[in-house]
């Protein structure tokens, strides 16, 4: 007597087939996946190889609040009056100056990085054309605790601030998780 044999279904010729195209096009998606967003990359944030002075949404430090306002118009705001007076420029992107006493900018706070007429990082960007464009910088995380408020279980990065010198100032470019979120430059004091 011979013991009858019940084929397993699972390791059928077509259902073996339909598996191993299966992973290799898994694979193959995976693999054209991360090139794919490796050329968008750097081919959508090219590195800023130039040595003119970086700006704050078209505005360096150092500028008078009458060189600004040949550029950008009246602001539409003045935030602060005393001997460090701050001037906001809503359009066509959200600017604030502060000037110091000799009237010249030192704090500017803004969405874009510019130089030279070009747009280097903008917010709304992810953090990862920063180091493209930019290259290396100072990177300081920020955090916050998790857990239930009482006992802290570990921490969770919530943010970074990637930190750039250039002609002398103080560049920041600050991101979420996800996005950039603002820059800032500060004059050399």
């Amino acid at each position: 007597m011979t013991p009858s044999t019940t084929p397993n279904p699972a390791r059928s010729p077509p259902r073996l087939i339909a598996r191993g195209l299966g992973l290799a096009g898994l694979l193959a998606f995976t693999a054209c996946y991360r090139e794919a967003n490796d050329l968008t990359l750097s081919s959508a944030y090219p590195r800023y190889t130039g040595t003119a002075p970086w700006e704050i949404d078209g505005v360096r430090p150092g500028q008078t609040l009458a060189e600004i306002k040949r550029l950008r118009g009246e602001p539409v705001q003045q935030l602060d009056a005393g001997p460090r007076p701050t001037f906001r420029w809503p359009a066509p992107r959200d600017t604030t100056v502060t000037f110091d006493s000799a009237g010249r900018a030192i704090d500017l706070f803004g969405s874009t990085l510019t130089a030279e007429g070009r747009t280097l990082v903008d917010t709304g960007l992810e953090p990862a054309a920063i180091e493209q464009v930019l290259g290396k910088g100072r990177v300081d995380q920020h955090a916050q605790p998790t857990g239930s408020g009482v006992i802290s279980l570990g921490r969770r990065i919530t943010g970074r601030t990637v930190a750039y010198q250039n002609h002398g100032s103080l560049f920041e470019v600050f991101t979420s998780t996800d996005r950039i979120t603002a820059v800032r430059a500060q004059a050399k004091k």
